[in-house]
């Protein structure tokens, strides 16, 4: 699995990245990643840092992680972040009552 990642923030995680390189036609075509000079997220292509810098497109940086430990890693932040909401909707409770 590859975190594609934009300016320090996990844009999406995939299993099977789309992995494009520039034709002499000036047109991306579809290519291993050994030849990727980009990859496509959404429709849409970045170039990959450390690689041919392609004129005109957003940089992203890959990082290949084990599936199972970014499933978890999610699951943590949301577990982290669904106990702030609870605790922010418990104080904000205590105050409308005036405790």
């Amino acid at each position: 699995m590859y975190k594609i990642i934009k300016d320090g923030a996990v844009i999406v995680a995939v299993n099977t990245p789309t992995w494009v390189k520039l034709q002499d036609n000036s047109y991306f075509g579809l290519c291993s990643e050994k030849e990727a000079q980009g990859i496509v997220v959404d429709g849409k292509v970045y170039s990959i840092s450390g690689k041919t810098e392609l004129d005109g497109k957003e940089a992203v940086t890959l990082c290949n992680v084990s599936e199972i430990s970014y499933q978890l890693q999610l699951k943590k932040e949301n577990s982290m972040t669904a106990n702030y909401v609870v605790d922010l909707d418990f104080r904000l409770s205590m105050v409308e009552l005036g405790l």
